[in-house]
Parts: structure tokens; C-alpha cells; sequence
């Protein structure tokens, strides 16, 4: 029941108590933000190159509306003609989100929608029992010693 609890809170905080995440939640406007001083067919080019990294596909986006501006890593993308489909998960203040959206080619700019992640929200709480499962008594031995209360939740 703790675990379900604590998931909800944080479903409730992606949904109500965040001005951040509820600013962001979109559906909003979205530009590339690499290389803003480069011709725009440079620009286009560099989209192209950093969404097709093998190793690491990322993109680069200003909520224009609000003026955050991150490197978001790509967990899945497709790149057609006129477009590019992204979807991106992370921790953003705390909570597990997807951003997923689409960037027009032409003109750089594009929509993304913010959702609760549930399923990398239960990932990380299971990572979280299983660490405090190994590191149990350790942890509570210097809970006490310190008299800390870090890993309650």
C-alpha cells in the first residue's frame, strides 16, 4: 500500500501541485534550439545528425511560450519527410514524465505534450525497494547514528 500511495502522490503532484510540469504539460509549442546562430539549412542538418546518434539520439527543444530549454535524449523517433516524431523520458522535478511531440523540418518548430510516466514511475519505485532491500540495515544503522529519515518514503 505504501508503494501505491507514494506513486499516486506523485501522479498527483505531475497533475496539480507542480507550476512547472503544468506549464509544460501542453499541449505547447516547441523549436529546435541547437545551433540559433547558424543558417537554417545548418541548422536543419544538425536536427537531422543529433535525432540519428546511434549511441546517444538527442533534441535539443525550447518551450518557446516559456523559455525552458533542454537536450532531451530520444527513447523513440521516427524521422519522416516533413517531421520528426520524438518521445523522450526523464525525471523532471522529481517525477517521471514523457514528452512527446513532433518538429517540422522546414520550419523547426513543432507541439509537445507532457504526460505522467507510470511505467517508468514504477521501474524507479522498484528500483528504489530493491535498493533499500540490499542497503537495509546499513541504511537504518546511519538513519539512527545521524538520526536521518531519508528513505522513509
Amino acid at each position: 500500500k505504501k508503494k501505491n500511495r507514494n506513486n499516486n502522490y506523485k501522479e498527483i503532484l505531475f497533475s496539480e501541485n507542480d507550476a512547472e510540469i503544468n506549464q509544460l504539460k501542453g499541449p505547447t509549442l516547441v523549436a529546435y534550439a541547437g545551433c540559433p546562430h547558424a543558417p537554417k539549412a545548418e541548422r536543419r542538418e544538425t536536427l537531422i545528425q543529433g535525432c540519428s546518434e546511434r549511441q546517444r539520439p538527442h533534441l535539443p527543444l525550447t518551450f518557446t511560450q516559456y523559455g525552458y530549454c533542454s537536450d532531451f535524449i530520444l527513447t523513440r523517433h521516427t524521422i519522416t519527410k516533413d517531421e520528426i516524431i520524438f518521445e523522450s523520458r526523464f525525471i523532471f522535478n522529481g517525477v517521471c514524465v514523457l514528452l512527446s511531440g513532433t518538429l517540422n523540418k522546414e520550419t523547426l518548430s513543432g507541439t509537445a505534450t507532457m504526460t505522467f510516466d507510470r511505467a517508468t514511475a514504477a521501474l524507479e519505485e522498484k528500483k528504489k525497494r530493491d535498493f533499500k532491500e540490499h542497503y537495509g540495515e546499513k541504511i537504518r544503522a546511519l538513519q539512527q547514528k545521524f538520526n536521518l529519515s531519508y528513505f522513509d518514503s
